[in-house]
């Protein structure tokens, strides 16, 4: 299953997790914008990484929001058609941002977890590198026992 951010989100809020506030604007539909605080962040729902990368997160103001959102409702972004558009609060004072992604490995039959302290833009590509991520495979058989770290 592959989750857009704010789908994700919403999984993260409704098991008590804190999240930044935010707005998902929906192609064809009026974006409400007006309960931000300036700056804002835009950013395009793919499911498909690297997006800030690539252009595809903005910081800008609540009323310009709708403007962003509607060029890539328009136009598309890196050849996908974009139907959701997060607008994002700021966060301010963050003590630690950290990164977590599950995936479902085929191949072993076993969730794969990447971790990674320093946020999530380029993770990917940093755990490869750099090594600064970390790697673990879970036998569902056995989650807790099986919990094996297979990089740095």
């Amino acid at each position: 299953m592959r989750l857009y951010e704010f789908e994700g989100k919403h999984l993260l809020s409704s098991a008590g997790i804190a999240i930044p506030f935010s707005v998902v604007c929906i192609n064809g539909a009026k974006c409400d914008t007006s309960v931000f605080s300036d700056p804002v962040y835009a950013k395009v729902q793919i499911l498909g990484g690297n997006r800030a990368r690539r252009g595809g997160i903005l910081k800008t103001t609540k009323k310009d929001v709708s403007t962003v959102a509607q060029t890539w409702f328009s136009n598309g972004f890196d050849g996908e058609n974009v139907e959701y558009v997060l607008a994002e609060s700021s966060v301010q004072n963050i003590k630690n941002e950290h990164y977590i992604s599950l995936m479902w490995d085929t191949r072993t039959r076993s969730v794969i977890v990447l971790h990674n302290a320093h946020g999530g833009s380029g993770v990917e590509d940093r755990a490869v590198v750099k090594q600064d991520a970390n790697v673990y495979v879970v036998d569902m058989m056995d989650p807790v026992g099986s919990l094996k770290k297979i990089s740095k």
